[in-house]
C-alpha cells in the first residue's frame, strides 16, 4: 500500500497541473509544491502524533523512529519528484478550450 501511495506522485502531480493550467493558473511553482506537501504533510504529521501517543504509553504497537525516516526517504526522495515529473507532463501538454454556443429561446 505505501508503495502504490508513492507511486501515485506522478498522476496526482499531472492531475493537479492540468486542472490548475484549464483554471488559468498563474503560479504554477505554488500549485506544484502544495501538491507536493500538504496532503503528504497532513497525513505524516497525524501519523506522527498519533504514534507519539502509542510511545508515551509504552504500546507495543508503536513504530520504530528508523520507520519513520525511511516513511521520510520515501516521501522527499521518491514522491516528491514523481510529483514535479507529473507535473511537468502535465502542464507541458496543451489546454483545449471549448467554446459551445448557447441558444436562447424567446
Amino acid at each position: 500500500a505505501i508503495v502504490c501511495y508513492v507511486l501515485l506522485g506522478t498522476p496526482a502531480g499531472y492531475t493537479s497541473a492540468r486542472l490548475y493550467k484549464s483554471f488559468g493558473g498563474e503560479n504554477w511553482k505554488k500549485n506544484v509544491l502544495m501538491t507536493a506537501f500538504s496532503c503528504p504533510g497532513v497525513i505524516f504529521g497525524v501519523f506522527f502524533i498519533l504514534n507519539i501517543v502509542l510511545w508515551f504509553n509504552g504500546s507495543s504497537a508503536a513504530i520504530p523512529f528508523t520507520t519513520f525516516l525511511a516513511l521520510l526517504a520515501l516521501w522527499f526522495c521518491v514522491s516528491t519528484p514523481l510529483v514535479f515529473f507529473g507535473a511537468y507532463l502535465g502542464f507541458k501538454r496543451p489546454v483545449y478550450i471549448y467554446i459551445y454556443p448557447l441558444y436562447f429561446h424567446s
